[in-house]
């Protein structure tokens, strides 16, 4: 367990810098995610074809890790045009909020009851949020892009909770939903009446930026989430990617971005509930124990 958690923390720091490249990268959030996952997708596939990897699954498998990729693909566009429309700080700020959702999700899904533990951290996400929707008005749409992204990043961790086969390659899986989110922006591309997808100029720090993003922080962060979901629980992998907005609000200050004191208020409490909650489960579950010694 230890170990598994050393990792996630390692994955969370790698993705912290997902905002940076997005605000570099010179264009929209569509064709942000059409590339990630263009280049992500060929580089897996080369993955499993260098390590002779099995790539075909059972077909009702395919169709489930497709499906879950869906929801990944509208996760990214959400995040991406959330920074787009606001700041590196409040895109990522708001991200937090998927414990929230998951503490919701993760028992509807797998029929167990709700922890008190997980209502009072969601309280103070919701609380959090509030505050920074007060003082940050003026970028209320990226809020909304923002939460919208958080709640299908939780949906897609419990997804992948609840459907990836042990049985199944961890490197097949990660391939699949990679494609599936591809295939997602391909056809709101098509139906945006995008179908020219090269029919501008990138620089080639675009390029670089791109294939950094697509190969370390989708490829490799994607394949490390998906073996992390088999060992450790949906809440805490959510809960502790909230980690990633301080690495983000760094890199914002770092690069000049001005936020209000009420956003680090609502920030500083919704990362305070990730501090907190390993204490409040504890004393939770002490507590359920000690009942049952008596």
């Amino acid at each position: 367990m230890k170990k598994e958690l050393l990792r996630l923390h390692f994955l969370i720091a790698v993705l912290a810098f997902t905002g940076l490249l997005g605000d570099i990268i010179v264009v929209d959030a569509f064709q942000l995610v059409w590339f990630r996952t263009l280049f992500a997708s060929l580089g897996l596939f080369a993955l499993l074809i260098l390590f002779k990897r099995r790539i075909k699954l059972a077909t009702k498998n395919i169709l489930i890790y497709l499906s879950i990729g869906m929801t990944i693909g509208l996760h990214w566009i959400c995040f991406f045009h959330s920074i787009d429309i606001s700041t590196i700080s409040l895109g990522v700020g708001c991200l937090a909020s998927a414990s929230l959702f998951t503490s919701i999700l993760e028992p509807l899904h797998f029929g167990r009851r709700v922890l008190l533990s997980e209502v009072v951290i969601s309280l103070m996400v919701i609380v959090g949020l509030y505050i920074i929707f007060q003082f940050e008005f003026r970028y209320s749409l990226g809020i909304l892009f923002a939460t919208t992204s958080a709640f299908l990043g939780a949906w897609f961790t419990v997804l992948n909770k609840k459907y990836i086969k042990k049985e199944d390659d961890m490197l097949s899986i990660t391939f699949y939903e990679i494609l599936g989110a591809f295939l997602t922006v391909a056809i709101i591309q098509w139906l945006r009446g995008e179908h020219q997808m090269f029919a501008f100029e990138l620089s080639a720090n675009d390029w670089i930026c791109i294939l950094i993003l697509a190969l370390i922080c989708t490829c490799w962060a994607f394949w490390e989430q998906v073996y992390l979901v088999k060992y450790l629980s949906a809440f805490v992998i959510v809960l502790s990617f909230n980690l990633e907005p301080v690495y983000g609000m760094l890199i914002g200050a770092l690069m000049g971005e001005e936020m209000t004191s009420g956003f680090y208020l609502g920030a500083g409490l919704i990362l305070f509930s990730i501090a907190i909650y390993p204490i409040v489960k504890k004393k939770h579950f002490g507590l359920k124990k000690r009942k049952k010694v008596v």
